[in-house]
């Protein structure tokens, strides 16, 4: 265990309410995208579950490099106040200018090339429609088939015939 002083310390916790800052921008990226994509509750369970163990990696990796890898409670707490800070002071802006930014500008880009990719895919597909439809018919006509033996099958169970 080395001897940190204390304008050390400062620094390092000033880095670690950054650190909370920025992990906390993450996560309201995590919870503005599952929004968007209207998740159900067990993807959204997963989606925190992802960020957690990205955000404890990022934290592992923060101690790593600012306190060789000491855990100090002024780390934990410089992130707690750093994420407080931003929830309190400038969350709202921030996740209102980025769902605004993402409906204005980069839900129209998603929207032109999902258009533009199924217009190709339909149009590629289109000498395989009259296959596809003789594959339709010739299924129904063997599922048809199919369904009169076993009908005569059951029928013949349930009467005592062989």
């Amino acid at each position: 265990m080395q001897t940190i002083s204390v304008i050390e310390q400062s620094i390092v916790f000033l880095f670690s309410m950054l650190l909370g800052v920025i992990l906390s921008v993450f996560f309201d990226f995590f919870m503005i995208i599952n929004k968007l994509l209207k998740l159900d509750r067990v993807r959204v369970f997963f989606s925190d579950i992802l960020f957690f163990i990205f955000a404890g990696l990022i934290t592992f990796l923060f101690t790593i490099a600012f306190n060789n890898g000491e855990i100090r409670f002024y780390i934990m707490f410089g992130e707690l106040l750093g994420a407080f800070i931003y929830r309190f002071l400038v969350r709202n802006t921030v996740i209102e200018s980025t769902v605004k930014f993402l409906k204005v500008k980069i839900l129209p880009i998603i929207i032109f090339l999902k258009n533009t990719i199924l217009k190709f895919l339909l149009h590629s597909l289109k000498p395989f429609k009259k296959a596809l439809d003789a594959c339709k018919s010739l299924l129904k006509k063997i599922l048809q088939i199919f369904r009169r033996v076993f009908y005569n099958l059951r029928n013949s169970r349930k009467t005592g015939k062989s």
